[in-house]
């Protein structure tokens, strides 16, 4: 005869080792809720906490000098501006001054030998465009010192 055991009786006969088991469970959870593993849990957290707010901190930094990089950038655009603007005037000059020469030589060949009324232009033109070399030198120095004093507040601003 073959005799098998019913639920209860395959339940009693596990239950020392299933009650060990849920001993064992529990220990470990003990173990993980100890006062010291609290404890660093709590670190843990307000590290987390401080290294987010520090995060934002930065953020909102790199924001402020990537507008004022931006703005030095503009200004940076704007001498140049001032600088292809000053290159056209010379060019300017020059085409006078090229103009100017033949008118002149034109004159002394035909024996017109007034060189004030033939120069007064070309003079006039030529202290406008040394002006206008002057103003952007003296800007392109300034910006010059500046960045030599301090390249970082040049490119990026004051920091706050």
């Amino acid at each position: 005869m073959h005799y098998e055991q019913s639920f209860l009786e395959k339940l009693s006969n596990s239950a020392g080792h299933i009650s060990n088991e849920v001993l064992d469970i529990i220990k470990n959870i003990d173990r993980i809720l100890s006062p010291e593993n609290i404890e660093n849990i709590h670190k843990i957290i307000a590290s987390i906490q401080q290294t987010t707010q520090g995060l934002d901190t930065t953020r909102a930094n790199l924001d402020r000098l990537l507008i004022e990089a931006r703005a030095t950038l503009q200004k940076g655009d704007a001498l140049f501006a001032k600088g292809d603007i000053l290159f056209a005037k010379g060019n300017t000059l020059l085409q006078h001054s090229d103009q100017l020469i033949l008118d002149v030589d034109q004159k002394v060949q035909k024996g017109q030998f007034d060189l004030k009324t033939m120069l007064t232009p070309l003079l006039m033109q030529a202290e406008l465009s040394l002006r206008n070399v002057d103003q952007f030198v003296q800007k392109g120095s300034l910006i010059m010192d500046k960045f030599e004093a301090n390249p970082y507040k040049t490119l990026f601003g004051e920091h706050k």
